[in-house]
């Protein structure tokens, strides 16, 4: 069975779509193939065994609807059996996909995009409500023409489930060998690791994620531990890497905040491993009291106890495995008194490491998801090969008594 993984916005080597669907996939299936956008080195795929075409980059919306023609014509000339598509913008091609290309279709869909647009700064604020139904509406409607939905997180599997499409919640929990336990510096940083005690933040950032209650939080902190100094992995824009130095400066910790833009999903565990605590300062939008955010399980597979804000789609985590302090992220005061009591307790920053290893090890982990996606696709591969045979007898003409 010929399997395409198809994103018009990622990366080919997202965390996510490469790393653990995609070589997942190359594990039960000898023919998959990966289309994405060409996002330069940063994107590569190192993967021998991963056929990959990539897409021209194209900037806003005609960018993007070009993009979507791209790919629709990759779908063509590739002819696969399966299109596993990771974007909402994939949905407008969907129906053409199935009945004109005869692809059997399978939509990940990443995260609750009308909570998204909720919160969405494009739109005027009084217009979001009606424009997040309509994002739902859209969702749901073309989500009818796929075989299969995969959602990361349970509440948008709830509301994905009108469609009546078969759905299945593939949690983004870390492959674990991607996180092994050893402790290696960074070379680039290992200084900043050797002579002082780290907190770290990885990911996207932006202020609903608590950029700058991060960078508000360390006066009080350095108050109380003048070694501390914050680690930001993943700041990559160039305004709100801009934005967040000036505040920095306005408060006099400059030399305290440290930046690296990007690293290699490979590479994570060398900076958590060293890092002393993992920060998951969201704001309480509704997007993430609902998304489960995929930096808290990695900071536990490297051992790294974990300061998170007390959300519903957190809280369960944190307390079920004790590997970290919740705190309300509505402001940097909680957040610097958190980091300076964990600080303060080598033994309990020990237990906690400790424990989140564990839960990771034992159940949060994508060796688990991994058992569901091949049972979806299972399910799936029933589904085509029926549909194969069922056009088979329809080829086969019936000849009359006497004919030859």
């Amino acid at each position: 069975m010929k399997i395409l993984v198809l994103t018009t916005l990622h990366a080919p080597n997202d965390d996510r779509i490469f790393y653990k669907e995609t070589l997942s996939l190359l594990r039960k299936f000898s023919d998959v193939m990966l289309v994405a956008p060409d996002h330069g080195d940063q994107g590569k795929v190192t993967e021998r065994r991963i056929r990959c075409l990539t897409l021209r980059q194209r900037d806003g919306i005609p960018g993007r609807l070009l993009k979507l023609l791209a790919a629709t014509r990759a779908v063509w000339r590739i002819g696969p059996d399966i299109v596993h598509f990771h974007d909402y913008d994939i949905l407008l091609v969907a129906p053409a996909m199935r009945y004109l290309l005869r692809c059997r279709l399978v939509y990940d869909a990443h995260e609750d995009y009308p909570a998204a647009a909720l919160m969405s700064e494009r739109f005027p604020k009084v217009l979001r409500p009606a424009i997040a139904r309509l994002v739902r509406l859209f969702e749901v409607t073309f989500a009818r023409c796929c075989d299969l939905i995969i959602t990361a997180d349970t509440p948008t599997a709830e509301y994905l489930s009108e469609s009546g499409v078969p759905v299945r919640v593939l949690f983004n929990y870390p492959r674990l060998s991607l996180f092994p336990s050893e402790d290696t510096d960074p070379d680039e940083n290992r200084e900043l690791f050797s002579h002082h005690s780290v907190i770290t933040y990885q990911g996207s950032m932006s202020a609903d994620r608590g950029l700058f209650h991060m960078i508000r939080a360390m006066p009080g902190i350095l108050a109380g531990r003048p070694d501390c100094r914050l680690l930001l992995i993943g700041l990559r824009d160039a305004e709100l890497r801009r934005r967040a130095l000036s505040l920095a400066d306005e408060l006099g910790v400059r030399e305290a905040v440290a930046i690296v833009p990007w690293v290699p999903h490979a590479e994570l565990h060398r900076y958590l491993g060293r890092s002393k605590v993992g920060l998951v300062p969201l704001q309480p939008e509704q997007k993430y009291k609902r998304n489960i955010p995929i930096k808290l399980f990695e900071y536990m597979a490297c051992g790294l106890p974990v300061l998170a804000a007390d959300l519903p789609s957190i809280r369960p985590y944190v307390e079920q495995s004790m590997a970290g302090l919740l705190y309300d992220s509505t402001s940097s005061d909680p957040l610097a008194a958190g980091v300076l009591r964990m600080l303060s307790d080598e033994d309990g920053l020990r237990r906690m490491g400790e424990n989140g290893r564990r839960a990771v090890q034992e159940k949060w982990n994508w060796d688990k998801m991994e058992e569901r996606l091949f049972a979806a696709y299972d399910e799936l591969e029933a589904r085509v090969r029926q549909g194969r045979a069922r056009a088979g007898r329809g080829q086969t003409r019936s000849v009359p008594s006497g004919e030859s």
